[in-house]
């Protein structure tokens, strides 16, 4: 499971930048400026600062314990916060869309408006993940941990082939973006299903 997520990181650092280049008029600016949009938005990841590895560690040593009770409180918990900061940020990020984003970051090739609402989506994007990374890592607490890697695998790629087709049909930025939030969250869905199926107890 690892080794093909090695595979899928390769496979994403080959397949989106030929398109950008390829579709897009200015192609080399346009992939610069998606970049820039990407990564400032990637660091609200470290929001997260260790909750999901801390609860499905403590939560493994519970479950191994037969601990049950503790296990499932310290996923709930954990589940409880990251839903929490999720519903603050939200919102809040909404201010984005008042922002003079394009100007701040120098972009030449997508409107002000096309800029905000792209790092909105993206902002929603990296909460939805948050959700996504504690539900998929949490098959290692019933030692299943290939199954949560299989699932990081799958969406990792599943979100550079849509981003793949989209850009290869030149769309929007924010187009773009919703098209992986909207991934995220049906993969989401089925990682829910899947733990309900397999692991109950969780």
């Amino acid at each position: 499971a690892f080794l093909t997520g090695q595979g899928v990181s390769v496979v994403t650092q080959l397949m989106v930048p030929p398109i950008f280049l390829h579709r897009y008029l200015n192609g080399i600016e346009v992939y610069g400026e998606w970049i820039a949009l990407s990564a400032a938005v990637n660091y609200l990841g470290t929001i997260n600062f260790g909750i999901q590895t801390y609860a499905n560690n403590q939560a493994t040593i519970h479950y191994s314990r037969g601990e049950v009770e503790r296990c499932k409180s310290v996923q709930s918990s954990a589940m409880g916060l990251i839903l929490m900061i999720a519903l603050v940020l939200a919102p809040v990020s909404g201010l984005l869309l008042l922002l003079p984003i394009a100007s701040w970051l120098d972009l030449k090739h997508v409107t002000q408006n096309q800029a905000a609402w792209t790092l909105y989506l993206l902002v929603l994007l990296i909460l939805i993940n948050m959700i996504f990374s504690l539900l998929a890592n949490s098959f290692v607490v019933v030692g299943k941990a290939h199954k949560g890697t299989n699932w990081t695998n799958f969406l990792r790629f599943a979100s550079v082939a849509a981003l793949a087709v989209f850009a290869w049909e030149h769309a929007s930025f924010p187009i773009l973006a919703l098209t992986q939030l909207l991934l995220n969250v049906v993969v989401t869905l089925m990682v829910i299903v899947d733990i309900r199926t397999t692991a109950p107890m969780l």
